[in-house]
């Protein structure tokens, strides 16, 4: 398109405004008006490619008896209605036009189940040559029954058939200017394009449509292809793929293995034959969603300055090759956004290796995309904004299976669950306040943000134009995203675009406001790691191609950008390093000569990496890094998001070496000693990430809301550290206000995580009680679609306010409850006489968990091992002879029911009790010949267990010793319960019989347990643990799931010794024993168990002192918990 052609475009809507105002003042009537209008606008739509077919005087049935009004003309589906010049300048005259407007819609629309769907489709337009307004059907409140006047209506009677549920709404009144004849032309073209909905595109567009399968196996053929070339033939794409794949390897940890599995069903999604790992196959997707949201958003920017420019999309599929390539070089290296007044809408990005490995198959495949692209109207945001709302969101959902998404981690937050946090944290949408999501994935927060600013906004503009450039500034400036995924990072930036609406038309030389970085690891936690000797005044920037060494100085003087900036020019133009530095240094302004040193240093890499074909946009990688340094010289008022939740045993090990030190000093890693290293500390990667964001990005006073597991609440150990709320060790203190437990709510897509929100003020400390809100589902509701509004999501759900205080110190789990159950609750809690257990950690479980399948004659028996059961790839082996001496019947978690244990399982323990070390290999060899020979076939996979902990004793001992068993592990009586459960679920174990003789039980480490000598003792515990009094107070601090019956909940529980002599505790054992036999008879002996288990609940109150009251609170406590 040529320069004049481009500018004509853009003075179309100026010079239609200016004309349709000479026609209003020499108009004398309504009809006057239409015919001069319609005369100008018969041009002004082919000068911008708008076919129209106007019909005029159109009888429009409102329903099946009705007939309702005329319609002045009739564009595709949007109704003209014109007005007598002025007459929209009054209120009387506006809002009878309205309604007459309402009334051509509704009739348009007709009856039947189709009726919704076809409102939102069609709008109304008033004009009078001086002003113009906009009505539009919105699907979300009542509209009144009668909509058009009863003095406008014919003869015939009015049915409301199948009213619709929703309502007008009117955009407007505005003058006619530029902007609203612009806005007024969008609607003629939009409602005759198809709308830009994630359904819609998701059809066209996702995996089960051509355009994928054409796309993405063109893409992965090729990137294999360039991936097995000989070395150095496409060095540009294996740097920009090395590059992903680093990224990848931090943004996914350990979680990539577990997706492995699912390559297989991604393969057969987009119609691949053959492939081999899932890490190029996801390159070629992630590919395709980049460049198709990369077009999306140039056709979302043709819309800009108030122009109409022609479709980008629409110019590709016909010109010739070489410019089809040029036209794609201009998009990927940012020249064309550029143009539009983005300065950073594609920097840093590793998806247009595609151009340096080009050939017909991808650009056929990208000629089709194009060509479907274009038949949708990029004004759907601005015309129709609630038609693409969660746009790119929902059509990654579509792109990838859902079992790949939720393997990597991948759970996007529903839009109603981030108003609840923007609205706990009290954000409101005042321009002035800036507000941070520093894990900002999609965009969700960031989107919601802005339509809160422009809400609050809309009724306080004088003048629309000025008023919108303050605006944007004000968003622009507000309103950042941090992401570390450079694909989450371009969905969140045409996210941006897409809330922007006609905002967008103002940008010119601007930076959208979102930067692929690590918020955790920034440039500036970087200064107190170790660095080499050359570098101890530069800062690192890691890449596939080792560190980018940074000067301090020009950091700390802000001139990063300015740095990164001339660095790309030099690059492109070819300078030398003395060039490089003669340009830079008047700019720059350096004093320490080491500064200088570095940048040579840093161009000669560049310019290296440049000529070996390597160049990776490196300039802009290093400016993204320092987003968390420049974006941040002013403080946020409100730091907001969903942080990555991820175990630390999930990290990569990388990552995890990397942040090791922020752990320490932020006192995240509180347990000590042994109990840490054997996972105790199994911390979440969102407790670090919140401090770390709270420290760097927060000003005092000012307020932080994370969606965020509820672990960190009631995970015990693990979540200690967190629960200081106190940055470092002097550092400022982090108050909590309130937190929100929707646990139940279950809010993500069909998963099961603890989901929780968390709201703290940076600056003052922790007081109890906290507010502590529990979100439910009502009865009969099942899961709630992610989909579901927020004001819909509160009609479905009840919310109970409990109070949260510490179970025991100021770090220890949140105990929960009502007000008026807490008088109850605090009766059991005390010092207990019995001292809990975890069960026999035997890992590998696919090594020492064992099925029986036969006994010989001479007592050896023949067992095969269950690697099934376990997470590492151990070799299975059937008919093994083993000596039964070290072979014990196993009760796992599963294999607990209240007052019963039956075990599903034999382990093999291979461990001394008293020496807590395996047993001497001679001793081994000379008793149990068997058994030392099958554990020789696993002596690697034993020397190589995750457990660093159990790896050292297994170095400095046998190589077989295990963990985690003592005396108690053979002790005659132990009550044992589940420790991954919801509830307390308990019973005694004791010997049972096998078919090689009598054998102790043992309980294996997914349960907990006491030990015993004394069966009645035994009893009388089991029974006070099963009580519902013992299960609620549990429940009230601990939370359901992987950590719920730890051995630490029994520190809190105030259990007194047994005392034969104390008819109370004698009752309560008796009780027991009934209990275990009746639940060895099944349904027949129901009934009979749950009278005793009403008599054990009443004997245990007496036991803690609790009122007939109190034991009724603490039950219905139990179901709200």
């Amino acid at each position: 398109m040529g320069k004049e052609e481009e500018f004509n475009n853009i003075t179309v809507a100026a010079t239609l405004a200016k004309d349709i105002r000479i026609v209003a003042e020499r108009a004398r009537n309504e009809e006057e008006l239409r015919i001069g209008i319609e005369k100008l606008l018969d041009p002004a739509l082919k000068k911008l490619g708008i076919a129209a077919n106007p019909r005029y005087e159109k009888r429009i049935s409102r329903t099946v008896l009705t007939a309702v009004g005329r319609a002045d003309a009739l564009y595709g589906q949007a109704i003209i209605e014109y007005e007598p010049p002025g007459k929209l300048s009054t209120a009387k005259g506006k809002n009878s036009t309205k309604k007459q407007i309402e009334g051509y819609l509704l009739g348009l629309a007709g009856s039947g189940k189709q009726r919704e769907d076809t409102l939102r489709r069609i709008a109304g337009i008033a004009i009078d040559g001086q002003s113009i307004f906009f009505v539009r059907y919105r699907a979300d409140k009542p509209l009144p029954q009668e909509t058009i006047p009863r003095e406008q209506l014919t003869q015939f009677p009015l049915f409301e058939e199948d009213a619709p549920q929703g309502s007008f709404v009117e955009i407007g009144p505005y003058q006619i200017t530029e902007e609203s004849v612009n806005e007024f032309l969008m609607y003629l073209r939009a409602l005759r394009r198809r709308r830009l909905t994630a359904e819609e595109l998701g059809k066209e567009f996702g995996p089960e449509g051509e355009v994928a399968h054409q796309m993405v196996n063109a893409l992965y053929n090729r990137l294999e292809e360039c991936l097995t070339a000989p070395a150095n033939l496409f060095p540009r794409v294996e740097t920009l793929y090395e590059e992903w794949k680093r990224i990848f390897g931090i943004v996914y940890g350990q979680e990539i293995a577990k997706a492995q599995k699912d390559a297989l069903a991604l393969a057969r999604l987009y119609h691949i034959d053959q492939f081999t790992d899932l890490k190029p196959l996801l390159f070629a997707v992630h590919t395709y969603y980049a460049f198709f949201m990369k077009l999306l958003a140039a056709e979302l920017l043709s819309l800009q300055q108030g122009a109409l420019l022609p479709s980008i999309a629409e110019q590709l599929p016909a010109a010739p090759s070489e410019v089809l390539q040029s036209s794609l070089h201009n998009l990927e290296n940012n020249t064309w956004f550029e143009a539009q007044g983005i300065r950073n809408f594609l920097e840093a990005d590793f998806f247009g290796w595609y151009l340096s490995s080009w050939n017909s198959e991808i650009e056929e495949a990208i000629r089709n995309l194009a060509r479907c692209l274009a038949e949708y109207e990029p004004a759907t945001g601005t015309l129709a904004p609630e038609d693409t709302r969660d746009l790119l969101k929902k059509l990654y959902q579509y792109l990838l299976p859902r079992e790949l998404r939720h393997d990597l981690g991948e759970f996007y937050t529903p839009d109603w669950l981030a108003e609840v946090v923007l609205s706990d944290v009290g954000y409101a949408g005042k321009p002035e306040m800036r507000m941070l999501d520093p894990a900002c994935g999609s965009g969700t927060f960031l989107v919601l943000a802005i339509r809160r600013i422009r809400d609050y906004a809309q009724s306080s503009m004088t003048s629309r134009a000025k008023g919108e450039h303050e605006l944007l500034n004000h968003i622009l400036e507000n309103i950042v995203g941090f992401d570390l995924n450079p694909l989450a990072v371009i969905s969140a930036r045409t996210n941006y675009l897409l809330a922007l609406g006609n905002l967008a038309r103002y940008m010119s030389g601007k930076d959208i406001p979102v930067y692929i970085c690590d918020s955790v690891l920034t440039p500036q936690s970087q200064r107190t790691q170790k660095r080499p000797l050359a570098h101890q005044k530069d800062i690192p920037v890691p890449s596939a191609q080792k560190e980018f060494w940074i000067p301090e100085e020009l950091v700390d003087k802000g001139k990063l950008d300015e740095l990164c900036r001339m660095l790309e020019h030099c690059i492109e133009a070819k300078y030398d390093e003395n060039e490089f530095i003669s340009l830079v240094q008047p700019q720059l302004k350096w004093e320490d000569p080491l500064t200088e040193r570095s940048l040579v240093e840093l161009y000669k890499k560049v310019q290296r990496l440049k000529k070996e074909g390597r160049n990776g946009l490196w300039a802009r990688i290093i400016k993204n890094a320092f987003a968390p340094v420049f974006r941040t010289t002013s403080p946020f008022d409100y730091v907001v998001g969903n942080p990555p939740w991820v175990r630390w045993g999930y990290l990569s090990d990388e990552y995890r070496e990397a942040t090791k030190k922020l752990w320490v000093d932020y006192g995240l890693f509180s347990l000590k000693g042994m109990a840490a290293r054997l996972g105790g500390g199994e911390k979440d990667f969102s407790m670090l990430f919140l401090y770390a964001c709270a420290d760097y990005y927060l000003r005092d006073g000012g307020r932080l809301g994370f969606v965020i597991t509820q672990e960190v609440f009631k995970a015990k150990g693990a979540g200690e550290g967190f629960r200081r709320f106190r940055l470092r060790e002097e550092g400022a203190y982090l108050k909590v206000l309130k937190a929100g437990d929707m646990v139940t709510v279950k809010p993500f897509e069909n998963a099961a995580n603890k989901t929780a929100t968390i709201i703290l003020e940076k600056g003052m400390e922790t007081s109890y009680p906290v507010p502590y809100i529990v979100w439910q589902r009502n009865k009969g509701i099942g899961n709630i679609d992610t989909a579901t509004s927020l004001s819909d999501v509160i009609q479905l759900t009840i919310r109970k306010e409990l109070q949260a205080t510490p179970i025991g110190d100021k770090t220890s789990s949140w105990q929960t409850a009502q007000v008026q159950e807490k008088s109850a609750l605090v009766k059991l809690k005390g010092e207990n006489f019995y001292e809990a257990k975890l069960g026999a950690r035997a890992e590998p479980y696919g090594i020492f968990w064992l099925k029986l399948r036969n006994v010989r004659s001479d007592g050896m028996l023949i067992i095969e091992n269950l690697p099934e059961m376990g997470k590492r790839d151990i070799k299975k082996f059937e008919n093994v002879n083993l000596e039964s001496d070290l072979v014990y019947p196993a009760a796992r978690g599963r294999d607990i029911n209240r007052w019963q244990a039956n075990p599903g399982i034999y382990i093999l323990i291979v461990q001394d009790p008293n020496t807590r070390e395996g047993y001497p290999e001679k001793r081994m060899k000379n008793e149990w010949p068997e058994t030392y020979n099958y554990l020789q076939r696993f002596k690697h996979e034993l020397l190589s267990r995750g457990s660093r902990a159990v790896r050292e004793l297994a170095e400095k001992t046998v190589f077989y010793s295990m963990y985690g068993i003592g005396p108690y592990t053979f002790a005659p009586y132990k009550v044992v319960w589940k420790r991954m459960a919801t509830d307390l679920v308990a019973a005694v174990v004791s010997t049972f019989t096998t078919p090689f003789g009598d054998k102790v039980g043992i309980g294996t480490d997914t349960t907990s347990l006491i030990p015993f000598e004394n069966e009645d003792e035994a009893h009388y515990v089991c029974a006070l643990i099963n009580s519902s009094v013992v299960g609620a107070f549990i429940r009230s601090f601990s939370s359901a799931g992987r950590g719920f019956g730890t051995p630490s909940i029994m520190n809190h529980l105030a259990v007194p010794g047994y005392e034969q002599s104390n008819s109370l505790h004698r009752t309560l054992s008796t009780l027991s024993k009934q209990a275990h036999q009746l639940a060895r008879q099944g349904k027949i002996g129901e009934v009979k168990l749950r009278q005793v288990e009403n008599k054990i609940d009443e004997q245990a109150a007496k036991i803690w002192g609790l009122t007939d009251n109190e034991l009724a609170q603490i039950s219905s406590f139990r179901e709200i918990g």
